[in-house]
């Protein structure tokens, strides 16, 4: 499914240009732009996820800006490791993938391991940053997150 996706964004930008709607460089800046956006985005979802943990005072300030850095530090060493992959024939791409998730150190549990954080920090501050409420939650209706708030703090969840 997820290759289907990818297909369809990236044939959908070809074939505007195929089919002469958008010229290749258009289609190339509405791309650049789209990718700015979410990445914006990204970024505000995290900035306000880290402010409530500070208003809760579930860590302190420098922690935040500490736990901003290591996200955003996995996200880039994440993207860096999905575009090598895409130039990779679908066996090698497969094998570098399953070594690079088996060896992939999680933003939190490294600010554990050097001590920025404590593992009851940690603990708190995963489930408050993706919005989980425990399996009890998870099953009642008033529990769940709406579709919208779901996929804004989907960003932040897949580097925890």
């Amino acid at each position: 499914v997820k290759e289907n996706k990818k297909a369809a964004r990236t044939g959908l930008f070809a074939s505007l240009v195929e089919n002469k709607i958008l010229t290749q460089d258009k289609a190339d800046a509405l791309q650049t732009y789209l990718n700015t956006q979410r990445e914006q985005n990204r970024q505000e979802t995290l900035q306000t996820a880290v402010a409530t943990l500070v208003t809760d005072k579930t860590v302190t300030q420098a922690q935040a800006d500490k736990i901003i850095v290591a996200v955003n530090a996995a996200q880039t060493a994440q993207k860096t490791t999905f575009d090598t992959a895409k130039t990779m024939t679908k066996e090698d791409e497969k094998t570098y993938l399953d070594d690079f998730r088996k060896t992939q150190v999680k933003p939190l549990a490294s600010l554990v391991a050097d001590g920025t954080i404590t593992q009851a920090q940690a603990d708190k501050v995963g489930p408050t940053s993706r919005g989980d409420r425990g399996q009890e939650g998870s099953k009642k209706p008033e529990g769940r997150m709406k579709k919208a708030e779901k996929k804004k703090k989907k960003i932040f969840v897949q580097t925890i």
